[in-house]
């Protein structure tokens, strides 16, 4: 995500192969419970990419929550609740 990579999570942004239901609401209870912590995130790598890569503030601002949403999204396919 550091490296403004986005040919590394473009790919997997559409990707719901192996991602149950349960690991859908796993995420989605996870996420409204760390809004805030989300957002801060986003905000700090968007800051980053504009600073270090050069990127204009919109396409910051897509990249880093794509990065972030694939992030998060791949950690709980896994769950198998």
């Amino acid at each position: 995500m550091r490296l403004h990579r986005t040919d590394v999570w473009a790919i997997k942004a559409g990707d719901s192969r192996g991602y149950s239901d349960g690991a859908r609401q796993k995420e989605g209870a996870w996420r409204l419970g760390h809004k805030m912590e989300i957002a801060k995130a986003e905000a700090v790598l968007e800051a980053y990419y504009v600073r270090y890569f050069g990127v204009g503030p919109v396409a910051a601002q897509r990249d880093a929550w794509s990065a972030i949403d694939v992030l998060i999204r791949e950690a709980f396919k896994s769950y198998e609740g």
